[in-house]
């Protein structure tokens, strides 16, 4: 059976779209925190996230508009929030395959 498990990214991208966003407002928050201390930056995002709600927006058009120097495109793009997940499954994968 695992050998027939693969990612379906267009499901994967769906999910994340979902959330209007607000799957990024961790990394928006230390991303504000090099204008604003990091408590004012939390309470930010809350308020930016609420104004999308409203708005029926997606968070990073809120954001894109309110901090047009923020690099929003690079905070809400997933793949910069891999971190080491792509070498850990490339890592057990080879240990899976070596194993037999």
């Amino acid at each position: 059976m695992a050998r027939s498990i693969e990612p379906d990214a267009k499901a994967m991208s769906h999910g994340i779209a979902a959330t209007g966003g607000t799957l990024f407002a961790e990394a928006l928050s230390f991303a504000l925190c090099d204008e604003m201390p990091r408590p004012v930056a939390q309470a930010r995002v809350k308020t930016l996230i609420a104004e999308a709600a409203q708005a029926g927006d997606p968070l990073q058009a809120i954001v894109e508009k309110a901090y047009p120097t923020l690099d929003a495109a690079r905070i809400f793009d997933p793949m910069q929030h891999l971190g080491t997940a792509p070498a850990d499954a490339r890592a057990f994968a080879a240990a899976a395959r070596e194993a037999g």
